[in-house]
Formats: C-alpha cells, sequence, structure tokens
C-alpha cells in the first residue's frame, strides 16, 4: 500500500515539473518574441500570410525612403532668402559711454598683441578661400537668385544675371556679394574648422546659418554677417574648446581670464563696481592713453557710467549683474559693431570716432574736458 502510495507521489511530482519547464520554456519565448525587432515581426507576419498567399508581394520596395527626399528637395531647391532683422548692431554696445570702456580694453588687447579686427579679416578671408564639397548644389545660386525661378535653365552672363536682380531688387550689391560666402563654403567651415553641432547634418546646419544671418537678403554672408554668425555659432564651442579658427585665441587668452581677475568672490558673475575696482589693474599697451580713471569732476570719479553703461546694456538675467557668458559676448559684439563692414574692417571710421572721444592721441578726455572748463566758467 505504501509502495503504491509512494509512486503515486512521484507521478504528482513529476508532472508537476514536467509542467513548470513548460510554463519556464512559453515564458522565455515570448520574452524573446518581444525582443524581436519590429522588421523581425514584420517578417514573421509577412511569413505567416504567406502559408495562406503564397504569391503576396510586399507594397513598396523594402529600402525606399521617398518622403525625407521630397523634404529636401523643398528646403533647398524651392527655398529663397529673406532679409534677416539685424538685432545686434540695436545693442548699441559701441555707442555711448560703454565705447570708453572698450577703447579702455582694447588697450590691453593691444597690449598682447592680439587685435581682434586683424583677426576677424584672418578667420574671414580663411573662409574665403574654402570651396565647396564635390557635387554640392548651392540653394542659392546666382542664376536662382536672378530669376527668380529654382527651375531656370538660363545661360546668361553674370553681369546679366546681376542686371535682372537690381530690376527686381535695387537694393542688391554686386561688389558685396561678390566678396561674400556661398552656403557651400560656410558647409566647409562647418566640417573642416567643427563648427558644426551635428557633423552628419552640417548641410542643413551651414543653410540653416546663412538663412538666419543673412541681413540684406542676398543668399550669402558678407563679413559683418559672417563674424556675428561665427560669434553666435561658436559661443558655446569656444569654452569646450571644440572648435577652431573661431576666435578661441581672443576668448581663451584675454576676455576670460579678465573676467576670472573681476570675479573676486567666484561666484561667476560681477557687477559695474566690482569691474570698476578691477580693471584699473589692466595691464595696456600704454597707460595714459583712453584711461577712464583719469577724469574726475568734483573729485568724483565721472567715467564710471562707461562700466555702468557696459553692465546694463550686457545682462540678459540678472538686473546689475553679468554672468561670464555675458561678458564674453558683449565684448566680442562691441568690438564686431565697431570694425565689421559688409566690405571688411573699417579701421578707419573708428579712428574718427575715437578722435572725437580723445584728444592729444587719446591722453585727454574730450567731453571730460569741456564739462570741467564750463564747470570752472559757472564757479569762477
Amino acid at each position: 500500500m505504501k509502495s503504491i502510495h509512494s509512486k503515486i507521489l512521484k507521478l504528482i511530482l513529476l508532472f508537476s515539473t514536467v509542467l513548470l519547464i513548460s510554463i519556464s520554456a512559453a515564458k522565455v519565448k515570448e520574452t524573446n518574441l518581444s525582443k524581436m525587432t519590429l522588421n523581425d515581426k514584420l517578417n514573421k507576419n509577412s511569413m505567416l500570410i504567406s502559408d495562406f498567399k503564397a504569391d503576396s508581394i510586399p507594397l513598396f520596395q523594402p529600402d525606399g525612403n521617398n518622403c525625407p527626399k521630397i523634404i529636401e528637395e523643398a528646403k533647398f531647391d524651392l527655398s529663397f532668402p529673406k532679409r534677416r532683422k539685424d538685432r545686434f548692431t540695436p545693442l548699441n554696445l559701441n555707442q555711448g559711454p560703454i565705447a570708453y570702456l572698450i577703447d579702455f580694453i582694447e588697450d590691453g588687447f593691444k597690449n598682447q598683441n592680439k587685435l581682434i579686427q586683424s583677426m576677424f579679416k584672418s578667420i574671414f578671408e580663411d573662409a574665403k578661400s574654402q570651396t565647396a564639397p564635390e557635387n554640392y548644389k548651392d540653394p542659392y545660386s546666382l542664376l536662382k537668385m536672378a530669376t527668380g525661378n529654382p527651375m531656370s535653365t538660363e545661360t546668361l552672363a553674370n553681369d546679366e544675371l546681376y542686371q535682372k536682380w537690381l530690376v527686381k531688387d535695387n537694393k542688391f550689391n554686386k561688389d558685396v556679394y561678390e566678396n561674400s560666402l556661398t552656403v557651400g563654403q560656410i558647409l566647409t567651415v562647418l566640417r573642416n574648422w567643427r563648427w558644426a553641432v551635428n557633423m552628419v547634418d552640417a548641410a542643413n546646419e551651414a543653410k540653416a546659418l546663412v538663412d538666419e544671418f543673412d541681413f540684406n537678403g542676398d543668399g550669402r554672408l558678407n563679413m559683418r554677417e559672417f563674424v556675428i554668425a561665427m560669434i553666435m555659432k561658436t559661443k558655446e564651442l569656444v569654452p569646450a574648446r571644440i572648435c577652431t579658427r573661431c576666435l578661441e585665441d581672443i576668448i581663451l587668452d584675454i576676455i576670460d581670464p579678465i573676467f576670472t581677475y573681476l570675479d573676486c568672490k567666484r561666484k561667476n558673475i560681477i557687477n559695474a563696481e566690482e569691474m570698476w575696482k578691477g580693471l584699473k589693474f589692466l595691464n595696456r599697451k600704454n597707460p595714459k592713453s583712453y584711461d577712464i580713471y583719469t577724469c574726475k569732476i568734483r573729485e568724483e570719479r565721472y567715467r564710471t557710467s562707461a562700466v555702468n553703461d557696459f553692465v546694463l546694456k550686457a545682462y540678459r538675467k540678472t538686473l546689475g549683474y553679468i554672468s561670464r557668458k555675458e561678458f564674453r559676448m558683449a565684448l566680442l559684439i562691441a568690438f564686431w559693431d565697431r570694425y565689421t563692414t559688409p566690405m571688411g574692417i573699417d579701421e578707419e571710421g573708428e579712428n574718427k570716432r575715437r578722435q572725437k572721444r580723445w584728444g592729444d592721441n587719446g591722453e585727454k578726455d574730450n567731453i571730460c574736458e569741456r564739462i570741467i572748463e564750463l564747470y570752472n566758467q559757472k564757479t569762477s
């Protein structure tokens, strides 16, 4: 009797073991199926269907990729540039009291033998020497721009195309256009100098950069447009030491160290008082020229207004304080506004403006002297 019970118990245990193994195998199979890719599942489903309909064929070719191609054609072939609003010149970072501060700091740049206007010119000329990738189709070709027809096959000389363009737009400037960078050249710059955020999508980035900073709407970037585009495009890349030919020497060797010196509390934020107290120790090429600390009216420093003006124009988040990034960007945009034109660097124009601010080769603050003269006349 006991032996019968023992056999029954063994059979029950054996059956339970087999059942558990079956359940585990089913779960493993289910898990493996859940890990299948979408294509694997589709293929599996296709195989099951083919059991019922052996002559079935897919509706589309498996490697077909039609929609993205249509999007790209519309984006490049059918698009035209538009005049973009210049939102940087109105910041007036080289106008008013702030200009005196820029004069003062620029002499510190000269002391380091790094003229920022020369670097602007050098980078632009290097960019002009770049060529578009082989077989690259310029989305804003001269033929397309002049005729207004992306499908045009006319064979006209450049001068004839320029005339056509002038009929449509009397603001078109041939000299500026010929001295500007094409989208293809910008694409090569983004790749070679590591300005692109995504190298795979660099062609779209190049076109987007032109679209954003093409203020005159001619489908290219002239000198002034290119420099501000460079400043804004590489503003996050320079601190990370990713890009080249992007003012990295000026920023990392001069501008950022100036901010670090002024930021005594190491809070990555400074105010006008900290700037005023710290900048007086800046080593400059000619300490007697463009000195904002010399002017006193009734024993009060007059050019503190230059530093206040800088902070008020540079800050974006905290009123009365500027961050390292805001300090950096304000200086770069100030120098951009000071020197660049669509055709190149204009040092003569800035020299004339500087001569109105300073006399005796920069050793006399003209406005300050006039205020002191008027004050003395009034009190005498």
